[in-house]
């Protein structure tokens, strides 16, 4: 009862297995591109999440997936931080963890999943075009304890991890030549170690990689560019058609001009020419249309029309003070209405005046 309970050992799987189970997952990968070159359906799977579906499908259920994917994960980092050079002791373990995002290169701290889709599977489908052939490349084993790695022609691996294009970028032969100066204690009779090869060739995609997107970065500055150098041309262009046309006007208004001997007219003249034209007796016609008085009792008295003439002159004279109020045309007519009723009545009384 008193005794302490022992730690439970944490299980590791050898390094051995590991890299079986690498060289049978690369192989896998380059079954399924193949597969998604020759059918209408098939699409490329980014290679950390094909890691996550070829444990699902060897195994078939999530949850034992899982656990069979954590042991390999966990015992593969904890067999490349327990050694002390893992790209040069455990090159194929290294090349995994970097493609997968497990580890990262030294120049990057992030994810960088370019470098396995663009770099190391064309890379493994130059040195083996037939996919079965990858895992008994990668590793042959003699018999079940010993196992042992194959050894590949440099010129072929040069040929299949040095990008054709990186001998035209600035940096790029020194980057081979140091690629090469790395291989070289590794190298006999022209061959070399085939994990060795392809981890030393990560350093040439990461610089790779690295220059393209200065590449793009400076196309995209140099489109930017030219665009913006042609709208200005465009903005001249237009401020030249616009120059042109309204110097042409004005030679043809020149050329007029000399022609016919005057000059164009202007506003002024042509509103005081339409003043000239404008005769008083229109204005006076104008005026009598506007104004019209309702018709009155009686329409066959003399006497009442010099009373209207005064009265609107009277109308007028006051509408020209400033200082007197205008009555509107209504109150002039009612008041014209009870003077003519008004004076009707006086020579009624007058003429029975007379005749009484």
């Amino acid at each position: 009862m008193t005794a302490k309970r022992r730690k439970k050992k944490e299980f590791v799987l050898p390094i051995e297995k590991i890299n079986d189970l690498i060289a049978a997952i690369f192989q896998a990968k380059q079954k399924s591109d193949l597969w998604a070159t020759k059918s209408e359906f098939g699409s490329f799977i980014r290679f950390d999440r094909f890691v996550l579906r070829y444990f699902m499908l060897q195994v078939g259920m999530l949850g034992v997936a899982r656990r069979h994917l954590r042991l390999f994960v966990r015992s593969a980092v904890k067999h490349l931080h327990m050694s002390s050079n893992g790209r040069e002791e455990l090159p194929r373990i290294y090349l995994f963890c970097c493609l997968t995002g497990l580890e990262s290169p030294s120049p990057n701290t992030e994810y960088n999943p370019r470098l396995s889709a663009e770099y190391f599977q064309p890379a493994l489908r130059s040195l083996f075009p037939n996919p079965m052939t990858i895992e008994a490349g990668f590793l042959v084993r003699k018999s079940k304890q010993d196992a042992t790695y194959p050894a590949v022609a440099t010129t072929e691996l040069e040929k299949a991890c040095v990008p054709l294009t990186l001998q035209k970028v600035v940096g790029g032969k020194v980057a081979i030549d140091h690629y090469r100066r790395d291989l070289g204690p590794y190298t006999a009779k022209g061959l070399c170690n085939l994990d060795l090869g392809l981890a030393f060739a990560l350093s040439l995609w990461v610089f790779m990689d690295a220059m393209r997107g200065m590449r793009e970065r400076a196309a995209l500055r140099t489109l930017q560019q030219c665009f913006r150098r042609k709208k200005d041309a465009k903005a001249t262009n237009e401020a030249e058609v616009a120059g042109e046309a309204a110097k042409d006007e004005s030679n043809e208004v020149a050329k007029d001009v000399s022609e016919t001997g005057t000059s164009p007219p202007s506003e002024a003249t042509k509103q005081e020419s339409v003043a000239d034209n404008y005769s008083p007796d229109e204005a006076a016609k104008e005026e009598s249309d506007a104004i019209c008085f309702p018709p009155l009792g009686s329409t066959n008295e003399d006497p009442a029309a010099p009373a209207d003439e005064a009265i609107i002159e009277d109308n007028e004279a006051n509408a020209d003070s400033p200082n007197v109020e205008v009555p509107p045309l209504s109150r002039l007519t009612e008041q014209l209405y009870e003077a003519r009723n008004l004076d009707a009545q006086l020579n009624s009384q007058g003429f029975l005046a007379e005749a009484t």
